[in-house]
């Protein structure tokens, strides 16, 4: 069986989505990136890293229509839908 151990996103602003990933996620800045504006990196502490680069050209419709990220949660009422639109 494989691990995923890594994943890098693009986004808009580094700083907001460090923060939402630390405050919904439980993650921690790797030492040395929790300031930077235009990279972060953040572990679970259980071997996977996110990595969080800027990118200002994203537009909405940057991530294709397909585009499904899913999370566990202990009871179905924890999860929200979440849109762009």
């Amino acid at each position: 069986m494989m691990t995923l151990n890594h994943v890098n996103l693009p986004v808009t602003d580094v700083k907001a989505a460090r923060k939402f990933f630390e405050k919904y996620f439980g993650m921690s800045s790797l030492e040395g990136t929790s300031d930077a504006a235009s990279f972060a990196g953040l572990h679970d502490g259980k071997g996977f890293t996110l990595t969080l680069m800027e990118n200002k050209k994203i537009t909405p419709d940057f991530y294709p229509p397909v585009f499904i990220s899913a999370f566990l949660g202990r009871e179905s009422r924890q999860l929200q839908p979440c849109t762009n639109d």
